[in-house]
């Protein structure tokens, strides 16, 4: 049996606008040592808005090429960020990261088109 992506280009139209949230509650049980040192690769930033980034990229069709943004820090490691972005095609997106939302799990991608939406939890 073939597998079937659930996002497939133009199944809502041109791509116009992609938020992504991912807030947990998590930072101190970070399972590795090197989630809290940024010159390994830690912190949020890194370790978990990449994967974002990279989703963005596969649900817009083109590459990030402008980013601007506020990181929010614990002792010396981000703990989380916000940033608009643009693509090349000109989707803006949203992407919102936060390790040290006390009470919150929530992990959600909506990317709007312009005959319809999706949302990703």
């Amino acid at each position: 049996m073939k597998s079937r992506s659930a996002f497939t280009p133009g199944m809502i139209g041109n791509v116009r606008t992609i938020k992504c949230d991912f807030c947990r509650d998590d930072y101190s049980k970070w399972p590795s040592s090197w989630y809290y040192e940024s010159e390994k690769g830690g912190g949020a930033l890194i370790s978990t808005g990449s994967h974002l980034v990279d989703s963005v990229t596969v649900a817009a069709g083109s590459p990030v090429c402008t980013v601007k943004g506020t990181i929010f820090k614990k002792g010396q490691v981000d703990v989380g960020f916000r940033c608009e972005a643009v693509t090349s095609s000109g989707v803006q997106a949203t992407i919102h990261v936060n390790h040290n939302k006390h009470g919150v799990g929530k992990h959600v991608m909506v990317v709007e088109g312009d005959d319809g939406s999706l949302e990703v939890n």
